[in-house]
C-alpha cells in the first residue's frame, strides 16, 4: 500500500475563504477517484515552530503505486492541480509504501 502525503503552503494572495474552497475539492476529489481508498485532511495545530510555512497537509492512501498513479493522472486531479497552483506558495508530495 501506498501513502500519499501532501503539505500545501499557501501564498499570502489565497485568501481564508479560497484556501476552504481548496481543502474542500481536495476532499471532493478523494470521493471522485475510486484508487482513494482512505483520505484525510488537516491544518496545521502542532506548536513546535517546525512547519516551514506549510499550514494544510492531505493524506492518502492507495492500494499499490499503480492505483496512485492512476489517481495522479486522472482528469479530475489534473483540473484540480491546476485550480490549486494559484494558491500556492509552496508544496511537497511524500509517499511511502507500508
Amino acid at each position: 500500500m501506498i501513502k500519499h502525503i501532501v503539505l500545501l503552503q499557501f501564498n499570502n494572495e489565497s485568501s481564508t475563504q479560497a484556501q476552504q474552497k481548496c481543502i474542500n475539492a481536495f476532499l471532493d476529489l478523494s470521493t471522485k477517484i475510486k484508487e482513494v481508498i482512505d483520505f484525510d485532511q488537516g491544518a496545521n495545530v502542532s506548536n513546535e515552530g517546525m512547519s516551514h510555512g506549510y499550514t494544510h497537509s492531505a493524506v492518502m492512501t492507495f492500494a499499490d503505486a499503480e492505483a496512485r498513479d492512476r489517481y495522479l493522472f486522472h482528469p479530475e486531479h489534473l483540473a484540480f492541480v491546476e485550480t490549486l497552483k494559484p494558491l500556492l506558495s509552496d508544496a511537497v508530495v511524500f509517499d511511502y509504501e507500508f
